[in-house]
């Protein structure tokens, strides 16, 4: 299988595995810098889900990038997923925020913040519809099927982290 497919594969199965966590019913009661892991793992993995999808022009020759693991294919949904997490000089959208608030160490980290609203209503919708249009493709390609391990269709999350 094509690398490229296997860094695909991860970064969901991460994405997928991590989202039914703050549903569990043990979650609350996760010490709290595990509840915090929890939360910036799962928004690392969703960044990187995200630079993917977007098949940005910065970074290096090996990134993993969309239009490289499936040449001429645009998600019919991916305008709306970049318009949705946004730009990274906007304070509101959920690029700025991932990058500003839990990627680099910047004075505009707080001691908690709460990233439920902008997963939920900026973001997980229209991932997931991504996430499948870019699944239909790959399997009509005949480059396999991505890895589920988890249902993505679940109430609403929980996504905060604190240092207190």
């Amino acid at each position: 299988m094509n690398p490229d497919w296997t860094v695909w594969d991860y970064e969901l199965d991460m994405f997928n595995a991590l989202l039914p966590e703050f549903h569990s019913a043990d979650f609350s009661q996760y010490p709290l810098r595990v509840r915090n892991a929890v939360v910036e793992s799962f928004l690392l993995h969703t960044r990187q889900l995200a630079d993917i999808l977007r098949s940005s022009d910065h970074g290096d020759g090996d990134d993993v990038k969309l239009d490289k693991l499936l040449t001429g294919f645009t998600p019919p949904h991916l305008d709306e997923f970049k318009r949705s997490y946004g730009r990274r000089d906007d304070p509101d959208s959920p690029r700025y925020i991932i990058n500003k608030r839990l990627m680099h160490p910047t004075n505009i980290r707080t001691d908690s913040f709460n990233y439920t609203e902008m997963v939920e209503k900026k973001l997980r919708v229209v991932m997931q519809l991504c996430f499948d249009e870019v699944e239909t493709e790959r399997i009509s390609r005949g480059e396999g099927q991505m890895k589920r391990s988890e249902s993505w269709l679940l109430t609403l999350v929980n996504l905060s982290t604190s240092s207190r």
